[in-house]
């Protein structure tokens, strides 16, 4: 039974570990699962907090560089607006330089008649002068009128002096106004073409800000792009991670349950253990009562055999007239132990595993019981009327005979392997005369 039992335990708490390495990997998985998710949906989440702050910061930039596009737009309308006022100060001093060149033209003909009248009134001077004072002189009727004559002389040469300091003035005004247009014209010009480059670094500057804006712009697009991918990878890490949390959940629960059923089917195997436990102390300290009570049966029995032994050396008994001989009783087998060997008041026979014992001689039976499982089965045979000779067959397993009835020689009275100390195919026999055992050797 011990044998049977202890292999049944064996395997129960094998399944039962089954159980539980089969749901930890499982519990573990999920609790990894659980953890990649998680950290999938903090990156995912860093991820679009991070675009969330390059987005603002692109919006930033955007708007500066919206304000700088805006600058340069109103740089650009005053500029032109300078460049309007100048083209009309340009039209204007056009204008006025037609007036201008009319003038000069007046003056440069004013000029020509000048220097003409100059140059006849130099060459008539120059042939008459000496004559006409002579004559303007003799002519003088008196001192006053000489003085007169010689006044007008002078206002003559007055007015000739005067029209060449004309001519001088108007050549000088000429340069002068010449120069000042000039002046006029460079100076307006030159602003113009400040103005021209300006407008063009303006325009080269708003349009390296217009693509600097629109890079901005597909950055941020972009940008916004990857976080609500970034947001939806969180999103669905988060819903995988609450799926895995439920089924974690779960598994934990059934782990639970387990580990409920496993204590109770511990406590119960450990009760039945302890009951096991307790029933073979009872069995071992049955088994040291009956070895104590076989121990002293085979003491005494020694002591009887040693002292059989040494009366039949002395004197062997004999067989009764009725009784011959004795038969073997276990045909086919053979003595591997003699009486008295050991201290034994038995012979003991060794043949086939369960193998069958008859008895040695007509008889009726006088017990056929058991001493203990470890012993097996005992049949005792009288062979005489008053009990003067009989047999003992131990190690017997259940008797096929009964108390008070009649064998015959050679009758099978059971079979060897009875008792669990002693091997399945050895059989203890005993001859006893009047009540002392005696060596079967002699009577077989």
């Amino acid at each position: 039974m011990k044998k049977f039992l202890l292999p049944i335990f064996i395997c129960a708490l094998a399944l039962l570990g089954a159980l539980a390495q089969t749901s930890s990997p499982q519990l573990e998985q999920l609790q990894r699962d659980l953890r990649e998710q998680q950290r999938i949906r903090n990156q995912q989440n860093q991820l679009a907090g991070n675009l969330e702050r390059d987005i603002r910061n692109l919006s930033n930039q955007e708007r500066q560089l919206n304000a700088s596009v805006a600058a340069l737009n109103l740089r650009l309308k005053k500029l032109e607006n300078e460049r309007a006022f100048t083209q009309q100060q340009l039209v204007k001093t056009e204008d006025k330089s037609e007036s201008l060149d009319l003038e000069i033209k007046m003056l440069e003909v004013k000029i020509a008649y000048g220097k003409e009248q100059l140059s006849k009134l130099i060459s008539t001077l120059d042939r008459e002068r000496s004559n006409r004072y002579v004559r303007l002189m003799v002519r003088a009727e008196n001192a006053f009128d000489l003085a007169v004559k010689a006044k007008d002389l002078d206002s003559i040469q007055d007015v000739n002096i005067n029209v060449i300091d004309e001519l001088n003035t108007n050549v000088a005004e000429l340069a002068t106004k010449n120069a000042e247009f000039l002046a006029v014209i460079e100076k307006l010009n030159q602003y113009q073409r400040i103005l021209e480059n300006k407008k063009i670094e303006i325009n080269k500057n708003r349009t390296t800000l217009n693509a600097n804006i629109a890079s901005l712009k597909k950055t941020r697009a972009g940008r916004q792009a990857l976080q609500l991918q970034a947001v939806q990878s969180a999103q669905a890490a988060s819903a995988n991670a609450s799926s895995i949390y439920v089924s974690l959940v779960a598994e934990r629960k059934r782990l639970a349950e387990v580990r409920r059923r496993q204590a109770v089917e511990a406590a119960r195997l450990r009760a039945e253990a302890a009951q096991r436990k307790r029933e073979e102390a009872a069995r071992i300290a049955q088994i040291r009562d009956q070895r104590a009570k076989v121990e002293a049966i085979r003491l005494e029995n020694l002591r009887n055999a040693r002292a059989q032994a040494q009366i039949a050396r002395v004197q062997p008994i004999a067989l009764p007239s009725s009784i011959s001989s004795l038969r073997f009783p276990m045909p086919g087998g053979s003595i591997i132990s003699e009486f008295g060997a050991e201290g034994n008041s038995y012979m003991a026979i060794q043949g086939a595993p369960g193998g069958a014992v008859t008895t040695v001689a007509d008889g009726i039976v006088l017990k056929a019981e058991t001493i203990g499982a470890n012993y097996g089965y005992v049949v005792v045979i009288a062979h005489t009327e008053d009990a003067s000779l009989w047999t003992v067959y131990a190690n017997l397993q259940y008797p096929n005979v009964g108390v008070d009835q009649n064998v015959r020689a050679g009758q099978v009275i059971g079979n060897v392997g009875g008792g669990a100390l002693f091997p399945n195919n050895e059989l203890h026999f005993s001859v006893a005369r009047n009540g002392v055992n005696v060596n079967p050797r002699p009577y077989l």
